[in-house]
């Protein structure tokens, strides 16, 4: 089992320009390293989105803890600090970040992302695993607005290159952007599992205040304002929604699967997924 780093390590790796990983490597550091040495090494992707849950893949690594949690999403430094690990991988993957006043957050493809995305976006690609942790990272740490735009820039390179995808990832991507935050991405949401208790107990709280307040609205006759479907619409809810506005991507791997004349057992392990 790894060794796991407490909430002040963690917070000390992101908070402090001296602050250093288990390997003694500040996030300046990291960030400043070389797209080869971002694709070889595999020992800095868990410090720099660290998860609630534990990982068998590294030694020693962060994991979010509710004292760590709290202290991302009440310090916006932090979530700054965050910000600039997501935007060096998104120059890895050729991808660019802007926030536009009018639009919010937006991830969209660099000039040169097809000489770049051959080096990632294939079947079984580590950096597919990577992506997961990401999504999952920003939303957990409060980056949801920038977890979103990421998930949609890769919504829409599934849809022009479907062939260097399976189902196995879109579902894992999916589920990292719509499953509950207690829950894991490798868990549907149907299974029953509990999950991470102290998530689960926040996002019923938000959930309070969220119904709290449109009584209060609706009290002083004001009605009920419009807001993000992702932060009022059950789990159950937006997972549907998302999985009707991802047809057209299941379609075209589908498609490209019959073209290439995939033998029975490799689209039985697709169906089953």
């Amino acid at each position: 089992m790894p060794f796991i780093v407490g909430a002040e390590k963690l917070v000390g790796f992101f908070e402090s320009p001296g602050g250093k990983d288990w390997q003694g490597r500040t996030l300046a550091q990291i960030v400043a390293k070389s797209d080869g040495w971002l694709e070889r090494t595999h020992n800095y992707i868990q410090n720099l989105f660290p998860l609630p849950e534990e990982s068998s893949s590294a030694q020693l690594l962060f994991v979010v803890d509710h004292p760590a949690f709290e202290a991302f999403r009440s310090r916006p430094e932090l979530q700054d600090r965050l910000r600039l690990a997501f935007v060096r991988m998104l120059r890895f993957y050729a991808f660019e970040w802007a926030d536009f006043p009018s639009r919010g957050i937006v991830v969209q493809r660099a000039a040169h992302f097809e000489l770049i995305m051959t080096r990632w976006a294939s079947k079984g690609n580590h950096n597919y695993l990577r992506i997961t942790r990401i999504l999952r990272s920003l939303r957990v740490l409060g980056l949801e607005e920038d977890a979103l735009a990421f998930y949609r820039a890769l919504q829409e390179v599934i849809r022009m290159y479907p062939s260097r995808f399976t189902m196995d990832t879109i579902v894992y991507w999916r589920r990292a952007m719509t499953n509950p935050l207690h829950l894991a991405p490798h868990v549907r949401v149907t299974d029953g599992v509990r999950g991470i208790a102290w998530l689960r107990a926040f996002e019923e709280a938000e959930e309070r205040k969220r119904q709290e307040q449109a009584a209060e609205k609706s009290a002083l006759g004001e009605g009920f304002v419009e807001v993000d479907r992702r932060e009022t619409a059950g789990a159950e809810e937006w997972i549907v929604e998302q999985d009707r506005q991802d047809t057209s991507s299941v379609e075209a791997f589908e498609e490209v699967q019959e073209e290439e004349a995939l033998d029975d057992d490799e689209l039985e392990a697709v169906e089953g997924v």
